[in-house]
C-alpha cells in the first residue's frame, strides 16, 4: 500500500505522522517527574492497523511492512482492530539486539526477507499507544501486552534518577537512554 494518509484504509492517524523524538542534552534532568527509558538498537517504527490493513512506518515515513512480515502478522492477531502504536523494531540475537540483522532485512528479494523473518524474527518494543477506537491505552507491562504475543513488549520506564537508570539499562543491553 502506498497511501500517505488515513483515507482509504481508515487508519486513525495519517501514515506520514512523525514520532516524538528524544533531544540530546549535556546533562540528565534531576527534577521530579521525568521518565527515562532505554534506547534500543533498532528501527523506530509507527504501526497502524485498520481491520486487516497493517502498516509499519520508519520515522522517515518510509514503509517497512514488506521487510518485517512476521510483525505485520503479529499485529493482525491483536484483538483490537484499529490502533496506532509507537515503538522500536529490534532483532534479539543471544543476550543483545543486532542492528546488523535489522539492516539485512532491507533487501529487495522477497524470498530473502521471508528466510530472514523465519531465522531472525523481530520484536516490537512499545513506547506509546497513540490512538485506538476506544481511546483506552494498553497496560504498561510486558505481561499485559495487547495480545500476550511474544513479539510485543511494553517498555519499563523509570521515574527515578537518570544516572541509576543508565546503569540498569546497560546491564540489560540497551544502547543508550531516551
Amino acid at each position: 500500500m502506498t497511501r500517505n494518509g488515513t483515507e482509504a484504509a481508515g487508519f486513525l492517524l495519517p501514515l506520514d505522522l512523525s514520532p516524538m523524538e528524544a533531544r540530546l542534552v549535556d546533562e540528565l534532568p534531576e527534577e521530579a517527574g521525568w521518565q527515562f527509558e532505554p534506547k534500543w538498537d533498532g528501527f523506530r517504527c509507527l504501526t497502524f492497523r485498520a481491520g486487516e490493513e497493517v502498516e509499519l512506518r520508519a520515522k522517515s515515513g518510509k514503509p517497512l511492512g514488506r521487510y518485517f512480515p512476521e510483525m505485520t502478522a503479529a499485529l493482525r492477531q491483536l484483538k483490537q482492530s484499529r490502533f496506532v502504536l509507537d515503538g522500536e523494531l529490534a532483532i534479539p540475537v543471544g543476550e543483545t539486539f543486532s542492528f546488523d540483522a535489522l539492516q539485512m532485512r532491507l533487501h529487495p528479494a522477497e524470498s530473502r526477507i521471508k528466510k530472514l523473518a523465519a531465522e531472525t524474527p523481530t520484536v516490537l518494543f512499545l513506547f506509546d499507544l497513540l490512538a485506538t477506537r476506544r481511546q483506552k491505552p494498553f497496560a504498561n507491562s510486558a505481561a499485559a501486552a495487547p495480545c500476550g504475543a511474544r513479539s510485543l513488549f511494553s517498555i519499563d520506564r523509570s521515574c527515578g534518577s537518570g544516572a541509576a537508570f543508565i546503569l540498569h539499562s546497560r546491564r540489560r543491553g540497551s544502547a543508550a537512554l531516551a
